[in-house]
């Protein structure tokens, strides 16, 4: 999947999603969810940054590492 469809399936999807890329330069999409922030943190490390794609608007938003534990924290708590 590429960004442009992860941008249109959050829009028209009502859901959030989570873009990446790991170490090796492979781009990673997938539905926001903790399993997947921690997965997206793992493969950027703690220097790197993922993109999340809000489902409202479909604007997509930088996160670093600290954000993004945040993030899971509160994706597990249900918040997000």
């Amino acid at each position: 999947m590429t960004f442009q469809e992860a941008q249109r399936k959050a829009r028209f999807g009502h859901r959030d999603w989570i873009t990446w890329r790991d170490r090796s330069n492979n781009y990673n999409v997938a539905r926001m969810s903790p399993d997947t922030v921690k997965s997206a943190l793992l493969a950027i490390g703690t220097k790197g940054h993922f993109t999340l794609i809000a489902a409202s608007t479909g604007t997509p938003h930088r996160y670093n590492w600290r954000m993004g534990i945040m993030m899971r924290r509160n994706a597990i708590k249900g918040y997000i």
